[in-house]
Order: structure tokens, then sequence, then C-alpha cells
């Protein structure tokens, strides 16, 4: 792909700083740390970089944690610091405070004798004897929780030691508990207490994944919806030294179909069943099933899907564990005939496996009377505004809805027992709006036009590209069907290729093809000629457009690897919003074509933060991991490659385990580092700011281990340039999930509303983890409850304050080319989280290196 003039792409050449040796690709593809034999990561002396995983894998310990007091402290008077925060305005937060007004007692245990000789390697077995002397302990402590191993906490006053002794079958063993102290918090070991009494508290809501269910109402498929505590967990404050409840609604609709009906839908004409035979069915079954939450209608009850067994049917005995009685061994269609008078119609059917509510249990379900929980897309046009109009509940509706729940449904009876108090005012907390500061979106050097207050900047995009691309010699692959209104939609789209966005689009080749599923192969390899076909669009017949979607992209962006677009054929017959479709195709084609669409710039020059900040080459790098419905997961890494953050490298690798992983991050951000100084002079970056997604608490030691095996790779970087070349890192994790509910007060409109585009969080009150953190809300709210992100930085410069690290990851947000408004997440990791899983779901397979400059997975 040709390259841009320089004062389009708005590079860094005309900066200094630090520059690779060579001018050569070839000669600086950092032959120290890749081995083109192997493909094994190497340092500079040679030895394989996999060593680091061995070593590093086992630490376990974290960044040396910040004290919440210092998170907006001065530094430097120097530093890269905002000279103005905007002022702050009163929010509510779907957290509630959780008082203890009575000491905690704690006590230490230990498990003594020959049954107990393998518990403390053993949770399940210590667990087993923890069961047999419950009534023991509940005689002398009464009400009490447990934190394994040898740690129980009691709200009744103080007890003396004492020795409980037990016979498990031919073996003894004996508890012997100790007072240790007197708590007055619920902070560290002791913060399972908290959450103990708020699992109390949703009783007799049943946990299922993240989400509690109420089971207690009977379910009509396709017309009721199951009503989900979405969120009930304990934050633990260290601003107001008191655990905080955490609650979030909503109501998940029934689908009307059963798996089974679902799967017929999405492959219709298909034997389902036959998937010893066909891996695609089995991916399709896999794909519909693992994950997903699900409903069975004979007795109510929720599952979320673990696993499917294809060696598995509806004959398989199972052994069934019977209260107050021997375990029998039974088959799943007997099961279900027997206890629920249901007759299995499938005989071939595969088995699925649940999450069970016990470690020790397994449980296993029927598809054709599995229905799915969430939205379903092939419910009647009215029937999905119901649903829609349940799921998007408004703000003030969602507020309402957790304060019943707190007033109402929550069993605060067990706070007495605990000598605690739930509060059940919301907790009211300080934020403001970024959104204040005016930016700008800019296309070619003379056109700039102000971002609204919501982030949205659609009513500008007539008004040119940043780059607006030439595509001359591209091919559109179309059915027969689409014929007679072919010559009238290219001219559409050519007319508004040019004279909306100054592109020009020539005359497309026009390929006909009846069957996708066999000619397209075909076609492609007769007619892609590497290096001069600048871009393919598919139009397709909406059934098996899937199919025929993901053939065309493994053709197109892994074999013979060129710019693709897919559109169905129904898209081009709409009448309606006609033009924003067209315009959308051509933004797409241009973007895809290593054109950027557009830049954000600041209302009149860049701030003395900013300008500083810029006055170096940077890189906005975005990481993400996908995991599959089979298991496998890939990893994807997007960066920018120019000052404005408009050009990115993207690249994506499977990683089959966690040396994989930390080698694949290497390569990767190797390429990236080539690219960047390729399309900068030979400059490389100073800085780096990292955005990590989607980040689970489990993570943090993991974490660690990326952090070291991209310093590996910057150390050999350093050894080309001859300098000592250190850059500064910002390592920034983004949550994976977070149930905070952010609500903004408007007295004058309505009383609870969302918060405005740009609306940033980091009151100490919920924002006091180990790290500094804050949540933002970039995106504009207009249907449903705001979801705002959390961001906690594990790493970064002494001189650069949280305030710039929040106006930064705001702006990065309005960079994301399939919106025209500010988005929820910044640019870089979305890009990467979409690669991610295209990467995972559709090809498939490693993409061509050839497409690494382009935005193909759009």
């Amino acid at each position: 792909f040709q390259k841009r003039p320089a004062s389009k792409v708005r590079n860094f050449s005309a900066l200094t700083g630090w520059v690779l040796g060579s001018s050569s690709r070839s000669a600086t593809k950092f032959s120290s740390l890749a081995s083109t034999s192997s493909g094994a990561a190497v340092n500079s002396e040679g030895a394989p970089l996999v060593s680091i995983v061995s070593i590093v894998s086992m630490f376990v310990d974290k960044w040396q944690p910040h004290s919440f007091q210092s998170f907006n402290a001065k530094i430097e008077t120097d530093g890269i610091q905002v000279s103005h925060r905007p002022s702050s305005i009163k929010l509510k937060v779907n957290c509630f405070r959780l008082v203890f007004e009575a000491p905690i007692f704690h006590y230490h245990y230990d498990l003594d004798g020959e049954a107990a000789a393998t518990a403390t390697r053993n949770p399940p077995e210590e667990r087993r004897l923890l069961e047999a002397v419950w009534s023991e302990l509940e005689g002398k402590l009464s009400v009490f929780c447990l934190r394994l191993p040898g740690h129980i906490f009691s709200p009744t006053g103080f007890v003396e030691g004492f020795k409980i002794s037990k016979r498990i079958g031919s073996k003894d063993f004996s508890m012997i508990v100790s007072f240790h102290e007197k708590l007055s918090s619920t902070n560290g070991v002791a913060s399972v207490v908290a959450q103990h009494i708020i699992n109390q508290l949703a009783s007799p809501a049943r946990k299922v994944g993240r989400r509690m269910y109420k089971e207690h109402v009977a379910v009509d498929p396709g017309k009721s919806s199951m009503n989900t505590m979405h969120s009930l967990s304990v934050l633990h404050s260290y601003g107001l030294q008191s655990p905080l409840l955490l609650l979030d609604l909503m109501n998940r609709p029934v689908h009307e179909k059963t798996i089974i009906d679902v799967l017929r839908t999405v492959m219709p004409g298909v034997d389902i069943f036959q998937h010893s035979l066909d891996p695609e069915m089995r991916t399709e079954w896999l794909q519909c099933c693992v994950s997903a939450t699900v409903v069975t209608v004979y007795n109510n009850r929720v599952y979320k899907i673990k696993k499917v067994h294809f060696d598995m049917t509806p004959e398989s005995v199972f052994t069934m564990n019977r209260k107050g009685g021997a375990d029998v061994n039974i088959s799943l269609q007997y099961y279900v005939e027997l206890f629920y008078a249901c007759t299995v119609k499938y005989k071939s059917q595969p088995v699925l496996e649940a999450f069970p509510d016990k470690p020790s249990e397994r449980v296993f379900l029927l598809p054709e009377f599995c229905h799915l929980i969430g939205t379903d897309e092939e419910s009647n046009q009215k029937r999905l505004m119901e649903t829609l109009k349940r799921l998007k509940a408004s703000p003030q509706e969602r507020f309402d809805a957790v304060l019943q729940a707190v007033g109402k449904d929550l069993k605060d009876d067990i706070c007495a027992k605990w000598g605690c108090k739930l509060d059940k005012k919301p907790l009211m907390v300080e934020g403001r709006c970024l959104a204040n500061e005016k930016w700008h979106v800019a296309f070619e050097e003379d056109q700039r036009f102000q971002v609204d207050e919501e982030g949205n900047f659609t009513r500008w995009l007539r008004h040119g590209l940043q780059d607006a691309r030439e595509i001359e010699n591209w091919l559109l692959i179309y059915p027969e069907m689409d014929e007679p209104v072919l010559d009238i939609w290219i001219n559409s789209l050519r007319t508004t290729a040019q004279t909306g966005f100054k592109m020009a689009l020539g005359e497309p080749i026009r390929l006909m093809c009846s069957d996708p599923r066999v000619e397209l192969p075909e076609l492609l390899q007769r007619h892609v000629i590497i290096g001069q076909t600048r871009f393919v669009l598919l139009m397709t017949p909406s059934n098996d457009s899937w199919k025929v979607y993901r053939l065309f992209k493994e053709w197109t962006c892994c074999q013979l690897p060129v710019p693709s677009q897919v559109i169905k054929s129904d898209t081009i017959r709409k009448r309606q919003s006609t033009g924003m479709i067209l315009a959308r195709i051509v933004q797409q084609m241009n973007a895809k074509s290593w054109g950027p669409l557009w830049h954000i710039l600041p209302e009149e020059k860049e701030t003395p933060v900013f300008e500083k900040f810029y006055r170096h080459p940077v890189m906005m790098l975005g990481i993400n991991i996908y995991q599959t419905s089979g298991g496998h997961r890939w990893m994807a890494l997007v960066a920018s490659l120019n000052k404005a953050c408009s050009q990115f490298y993207s690249g994506a690798k499977e990683c089959t385990d966690s040396a994989s992983l930390s080698v694949n991050l290497q390569n990767l951000f190797r390429d990236a580092l080539l690219d960047f100084a390729d399309n900068n002079d030979r400059q490389v970056p100073q800085h780096l700011v990292i955005y990590r997604g989607f980040v689970e608490d489990e993570d943090y030691p993991s974490l660690e281990v990326e952090l070291k095996s991209l310093q590996a790779v910057l150390n050999v970087a350093a050894k080309q340039i001859r300098e000592e070349y250190v850059p500064e890192i910002t390592y920034i994790a983004v949550a994976k999930q977070d149930d905070m509910r952010i609500f903004s007060l408007r007295p004058d409109v309505a009383n609870i509303a969302n918060p405005e585009s740009g609306t940033v969080v980091d009151d100490p009150k919920i924002c006091s983890s180990t790290f500094p953190s804050f949540y933002a809300i970039n995106q504009s709210t207009t249907k449903g409850t705001a979801v705002p992100a959390h961001f906690s930085v594990l790493k970064k410069p002494e001189n650069m304050s949280m305030d710039f690290i929040q106006s930064l990851t705001y702006r990065l947000s309005l960079l994301y080319y399939n919106s025209n408004a500010a988005i929820r997440l910044p640019a870089p990791l979305m890009y990467a989280h979409r690669l991610a899983k295209f990467a995972g779901t559709v090809l498939r397979r490693e993409p061509s290196n050839d497409l690494r400059l382009t935005l193909y997975y759009l």
C-alpha cells in the first residue's frame, strides 16, 4: 500500500528522538530477539526469552501499592499534569454502606489426626472435614463463617479455645480452635465476612455465574423474563473503612425457542445432529451453548453451560445423588420422564454439562428442554421492542429498582445476627466532566469541527477524510438476484465517495457468483492479484450469510491478503437511510485501505500538557486476549503509528499456553516497533501508553509477566539503537466486567439521569484499590443506563498525573472508526478486542502479515 504525504499522516518525522540504527527493515528485524529457525524469542545473549515465563510466572506479588491519599497530589511542577481541573459534580452510585456496630471475633483453627493428614493441601477434603464438625461449631459459636484455610469469624462474644474430635470412617481427626483477635472492620482476611453477609441477604435468589436469579416464578418462554440481580457483591472501600454492598438489577428475557430450535434456525436444511461427522457443526454447537445461560422449563432452574458432550446422548447413564438414600445409576432420558413427565424427542442430541452449585457435583441437561436467556433476534418486531424496553431501563427506573431491592427484597435479619446495619441510602460520590474540554474532529488540514457535548460528530462526516484513498482496481462479487439494481447502486456508491468524502472510487470488476460456498474460492484465486487488487467487496444473500462471510474472510485475510468488505443483499435494497448506509460503506473501504478517517484536536491549540506529551514520539497500544467457545485463546495487539493516533499496526496470534503468550506478545510488539520506525524516519517511541483489557482480579500476576516480556523487547531494541533507550511506560488495566452504575442528579429535567459523556469518577470511596483507578463514562447513552469502564493504572511515570491519563483516555475514545461518537473504551483497546474476536471466531487462523497496517477486521 502506498504511503501518505507527511502533512496528512501527522507523523513524528520532524521530532527529535532515538533513531533505529538501520534504514532497511530487513536489517532491523531484531535478529537477536526472534529466531528465524524456531520462532522462539531470544535475548541479546542468545538465550531464549521463553525462560522469562518459567521464572516470572511464579511471581505472585503485585507492584508497590499506592496510597489513595496521593492519587491527585502534585509530584513535579514540570510534569505532565492538567493545569485546570473541571469543577466537581455530585453523583450517586449503586453502592450501600454496610456498617458494623459490633466487633468481629477472629479465631484460628488447626486440623490434626490421620484423616486430616492431607486436608491442608486438598481444599475439597478440608471442606468435607469441616462439614463433619459443623454442628459442634454451631453449638460453640452460634453464628460464624469460615475462610479456608485456618480462619473462623463470629459475632458471638469471646469464646475460650476448644477442641472437637471426630471419626470419619475408620480415621480420627480433631479440630483445635483458638482465639486470635477482635476486629473493628472487615478489611483484609476478614473481607469474607462481608461477602458472607451479602450472600445471605440475597437469599433465596440463586447465584449462576455472576448473576443471582429468582427461580420461584414460573417461566413462559417467549413471553416471560427472568428477574435477575445482575450483581450483588461486596466492594471494600478504604476511603470509608467499611465495606460497600454493590447491587445492580436487570431483566433478561427467555427465548421462545429451545437450543435445538435456535440451531435449526441458524443452519436451515441441515441435520444438526451430525456433529460427529461435521467439524463446522460442532463449532456451531459450541458457540451457541458454551458459557450461555439457560432455563429448564420443567423446573424453572437457571444454569450456565460449561461444556458440550458430543460423546453422550439422552440414553447415557449418570449417577444420581439421592438425599438420605443410596446413589443410583439412571439415564437422562429416564430421569426427565420419571421426575418431570417429559418425553425426549431427539435421541441423537448431545448432552450439556452445567456449572454445579457444589464442586463435588455434576449437572447434565438435554438441549431440547433448555431455553436461552437473553435477547432473541428471531422475535417478531413487536415483541422485540417490548423486550428492549425491559432491558433498556431508564436511569430513573433502574435506580428505583435498586432502591426497592435494598428496601424490600433483601433479608436484613442476617445483619442483626452479625451486629451490622445496611444503610439504605445510595452512596454519594464526586466526579467531573471532561467534555467541557472542547475537542474538534479534524479531517483535512483546513477542515475541523467541534465535537458536541454528547461526544458526537455525525453531522460533520460529509466534510472529507483525513486521508482519502484512491481505489481503482477493485472487485465486486454479487449474486444473480442483485444484477437488476447493481448499476444504480454502484453509481450511488461512487458518487457518495467522490462528493461526500473526496475519495476516488473507480469502476469495479464485476463477478457474478451463484453459489458462494462453491464458487467463491475459485473466483478469488482467478481474479485477485496480490499487490494490484486494492479491494474486494462481496454481496451475499441473507441465507447462509455467516458461513459465506467466514469463508470469504479466510481467503481475503489469510490466503489472498487484500482488504475486503461483506454486504448483505438486503442492505442495498433498503429505501430508508440509504445515504447513511452508503456513507458507512465508503468509510469502511477507506479505513481498510490504510486511509485514516479523522483525528482529534483541541479547540484552539494543544494545551501545554499535551504539547509536552507529544514533544517526543508516543505510541498508544491496546492488548486484549479473547477466548473462544472451544477454549482457544487469541491475543491481539494494536499500536498507533502516527502523531494523530489515526493509523495503526494490527497483529493477532493464537496462544496455546503461557509460554506462547509471552513469546507472541514479544513478536507482535517487535513488529509494531519496526512499523513505527518505518513510518517515522526510523524513530522509535519514547513513551508507551498501554491499555490492557479485559482484566479480572486473578489476571494481575500474569500482567507482571506481560510487562517484563515487553521490557525484554525494549532491551533488545536499545542494543540496536546503541544508546540508552529507556522509554517511559504507562500500563493501564481495564476491567472485563464491572457492575458499578453511576447516576447524575438532574432536578431540572429528571431526578435521575445518565452522566454526560466524558464523566470521570476517581472518588476514594469507590476507587480506593491497590492501584490508582477511576471510572469513566466516555460514551453518551440515550437509551438505557450508562455502563462505566473501570481503569486501574498499574504503572506510570512519576511526573504524569491521573488527570492527564483520564483526559487522554477520553480523547482516544473519539478515534474508533466504527462509531461517529465517543465510545466506552479507548480506540486502540477496542480495535484489539475486535481483532482478537475476529481472528478467533471468523478466521480461526493467523491473519496475513501483509494486512497488518490496515483495519481489515472492522
